[in-house]
């Protein structure tokens, strides 16, 4: 215990850092999560350590309780994965046959001055192609030299079909164009 905390303190910063710097996002592994690697790992120990002994009783629930969790996080890794994908193909549609437009952001939070960044939710106003003025609040993550501030002009995509539909609405910076502009406030 005394030696393996630190390295599974050690390691999830390694993660964290992988993440940040593989996908650009805080929240966002590359592969699957840190939960399901730390659980993975504690069932390995677990069972390693209930075999070993003679006389199992009653302790061979704590390696599969462990075992249950790890199966659990990487089946919820797995249909995070797959409704990604989901929403990269809408995006991909979109950016085909949306409608890109001027935003107006009403509303972003404040962030400490010792804070690196925020995960939060931002309010913007936009007029679709009928003139009908919209105000649309999605949830993203920036970086502190990338967030934007309260009456910051940004860029919004939308189906003109359903421009009321906000789950076909993206959010990204002045001048977003492509996929890739569209994801950078999205978390």
């Amino acid at each position: 215990m005394v030696a393996g905390l630190p390295f599974i303190i050690f390691g999830l910063f390694v993660h964290i850092g992988a993440s940040r710097r593989f996908t650009g996002k805080l929240i966002s592994s590359p592969v699957v999560g840190p939960g399901t690697v730390l659980f993975t790992g504690l069932a390995v120990g677990a069972w390693w350590g209930v075999l070993s002994l003679s006389a199992m009783g009653i302790f061979w629930l704590i390696p599969t309780i462990l075992s249950i969790i790890a199966g659990l996080l990487l089946l919820s890794n797995i249909l995070l994965r797959k409704s990604r994908s989901v929403r990269y193909k809408a995006l991909t549609r979109m950016i085909a046959e949306g409608k890109i437009t001027p935003a107006l952001i009403t509303d972003i939070p404040e962030i400490d001055p010792s804070s690196g960044g925020l995960i939060g939710t931002i309010t913007v106003k936009f007029s679709d192609m009928g003139g009908v003025d919209r105000w649309v609040q999605k949830i993203g993550q920036w970086k502190r030299s990338d967030l934007p501030k309260t009456g910051d002009v940004a860029t919004v995509l939308y189906d003109p079909q359903h421009p009321e539909n906000v789950s076909t609405i993206w959010v990204g910076p002045q001048g977003s164009t492509t996929i890739a502009d569209f994801t950078l406030w999205h978390s």
